[in-house]
């Protein structure tokens, strides 16, 4: 009767043993024993009329059948973006580099946008000042056009946030291009603060993992600095021009990345904090 009920999700057989001789079942694979449990938590907060309980376990269960997400990190010039493109063209799902995030988020018509906006013209206003406070009587005037700024890491982390759950990633997945740049960003983005506003011992964290967003790989590349420097002065002129590749900025990005991912073994480390998240 038992397997009769469950025949629509499982399980397909049933295997009863005493407790001395649970050892005969080590070993033993069930590769869908998670969607099993899913299907089974879904049909008894049903019976209790728990819906919240449901919905969660079948954006589990939809998260699982649905693409794939990877997060390749790892120093400028290291090759993430190459094998991004072709992991994202291999598996048709959106491959998702912070500078287009940034471009499609100006382009919204919402209040982010406008935040976005706002903080930008603020940025330039400060650029401007500060160049006009040393300036020569010979110096140029400053294009405020060609003025690049860095939008603050908050603003960074909701445009982040937005486009991983848009419905294309959530529906098949997506590669998610150089960022987090480091545990920080990590943090930012996948883990959101609990909806209940009850006081938690202090020995246990605060925040929950964002399943939703969650990769469910992180790729790292790495190699030695003066490596990377040599595959960039290798590349043809017509790749590196107006990009990051230049001495100046290279010079910065790695250093800047080297800061917070010294050593993988650290717990600072992006990996570590995939590891500790994912799992190995």
């Amino acid at each position: 009767a038992l397997l009769e009920h469950y025949r629509p999700t499982g399980p397909r057989g049933m295997v009863m043993l005493p407790p001395d001789q649970s050892q005969l079942l080590d070993g033993i694979e069930l590769p869908e024993a998670e969607l099993y449990d899913q299907t089974f938590t879904i049909e008894m907060a049903l019976q209790r009329h728990d819906r919240a309980t449901a919905c969660a376990a079948v954006e589990r269960l939809q998260r699982r059948v649905q693409g794939r997400a990877a997060a390749p990190a790892g120093p400028p010039a290291s090759g993430k973006t190459f094998y991004s493109k072709q992991v994202a063209a291999n598996y048709g799902i959106p491959h998702l580099v912070i500078g287009d995030m940034i471009k499609h988020a100006v382009a919204q018509k919402d209040a982010l946008a406008d935040q976005i906006k706002k903080t930008i013209e603020e940025l330039k206003d400060a650029e401007v000042a500060a160049y006009e406070k040393t300036r020569k009587k010979k110096d140029p005037d400053l294009d405020r056009a060609k003025i690049n700024v860095r939008l603050p890491d908050d603003i960074l982390h909701q445009i982040v946030k937005v486009n991983l759950s848009s419905p294309a990633c959530m529906n098949k997945g997506f590669v998610l291009d150089g960022y987090p740049r480091h545990t920080r960003d990590a943090q930012a983005v996948f883990l959101t603060k609990p909806n209940d506003e009850e006081p938690k011992p202090a020995d246990l964290p605060t925040d929950v993992v964002n399943d939703k967003i969650m990769p469910q790989f992180c790729i790292v590349f790495d190699s030695e600095n003066d490596f990377l420097k040599q595959r960039v002065q290798k590349l043809p002129k017509e790749e590196t021009e107006g990009t990051h590749f230049t001495d100046q900025h290279l010079e910065r990005r790695l250093k800047v990345y080297r800061e917070h991912n010294a050593m993988a073994a650290s717990d600072k480390h992006i990996l570590r904090f995939f590891q500790h998240q994912i799992g190995e």
